[in-house]
This record gives structure tokens, sequence and C-alpha cells, in this order.
């Protein structure tokens, strides 16, 4: 199961990648799930997913803002794998108030 995740995330990467190259300035997520073929909320996710990984970046509020972060091959499953990943993964959710 893992192993199919970051293949969905590696290819939501390459289709930022494949995009951005086509056009000349980063996808809007709509573009994104639209090349995937998937839903807008299903990119969103990925990306945030992405986001977190620290293999994306993009500024709040802002259209067409996507920034690929390079990283090596397997820093990514390694930051999936780490405990405090697993940790922020399956913490419940709390109020502040």
């Amino acid at each position: 199961m893992r192993t199919a995740t970051l293949a969905k995330l590696d290819a939501t990467i390459e289709a930022i990648r494949r995009l951005s190259k086509a056009s000349g300035y980063p996808p809007t997520i709509r573009e994104v799930a639209d090349a995937l073929g998937i839903g807008s909320t299903t990119a969103y996710s990925r990306l945030l997913a992405l986001r977190f990984m620290g293999r994306l970046t993009w500024r709040d509020g802002s259209g067409r803002t996507l920034r690929i972060i390079s990283q090596p091959r397997g820093a990514a499953l390694a930051s999936v794998a780490s405990p405090a990943y697993q940790a922020a993964a399956h913490r419940p959710a709390t109020t502040a108030w």
C-alpha cells in the first residue's frame, strides 16, 4: 500500500514538471487533477502530502505558485517512514479552544 501511495505522489510530481515545462509556468490544482485523471480534491490532498514531505511548496492564497523542491530519490520514502510522520498521521484531531 505504501509503495502504491508513493507511486501516486511521484506521478503527481511528474505531472507538475510536465505541465510546467509545457506552459512555462506552474499549473493550477485543477490542471494537475485533469492531467492525472482525478478530482481536484484528491489532487489537493496529494499536494498537501507532498508539501508535508518537503517535496513541494506554494504560497498560500496565490495561484500558480507550485514549486518542486529537489530531493534525493530515497528521501521521500524516509520522510514517510519517519516516526515524526507516523505520529502526525495518526494523531487524533484536537481543538485549540
